[in-house]
C-alpha cells in the first residue's frame, strides 16, 4: 500500500523556528488495500517521509518509520516517528482515509494483480516532539 501525498498547507515552526508553510506526506506498507476495506485490521510496519516547505522558501525532509494500523473501511490510523531529518526523534500521529468508490474501476482493474496499492487520499498528522 502506497500513500502519495501533495503538498498541503500545514502551520508549526521547524526546528530552527521558521515557520512551515506546507508538507507533502508518502508512506509505503506491506499491506493490499481491498475493494471492499483497508488492508486489514492487523498492524504493518512501514517507512516513510514529509517534505516540508517553509514561509521563507527553505526545504526539510523528515525519514519516519511508521505502522498502519485500523485499516477498516477505507481509513487507518498511522503511528510512528521520525527517524532522520527535520524533527528527528518526534513522534508522528496521523488519520488518513481513501474514497474507494471513487477508485472503483482502478480497484477492480488490480484485483487480479493482488488488490490495488495505490490510491488518492486526504487526513491530516501531527509530530510531536
Amino acid at each position: 500500500m502506497q500513500y502519495n501525498g501533495q503538498d498541503r498547507t500545514c502551520s508549526g515552526s521547524t526546528p530552527e523556528g521558521g515557520q512551515i508553510a506546507t508538507a507533502k506526506f508518502n508512506g509505503a506498507f506491506d499491506a493490499p488495500m481491498s475493494c471492499v476495506v483497508g488492508g486489514g485490521d492487523v498492524p504493518t510496519e512501514g517507512a516513510g517521509t514529509i517534505e516540508w516547505k517553509t514561509k521563507d522558501g527553505k526545504s526539510l525532509k523528515s525519514t519516519l518509520s511508521l505502522t498502519i494500523s485500523g485499516q477498516m473501511f477505507n481509513s487507518a490510523t498511522v503511528d510512528g516517528s521520525v527517524t532522520d531529518g527535520a524533527f528527528a526523534g518526534a513522534r508522528i500521529h496521523g488519520k488518513f482515509r481513501v474514497d474507494l468508490l471513487k477508485e472503483g474501476i482502478n480497484c477492480a482493474g488490480q484485483s487480479f494483480f493482488g488488490g490495488l496499492k495505490q490510491a488518492p487520499f486526504d487526513g491530516s498528522f501531527s509530530i510531536n516532539g
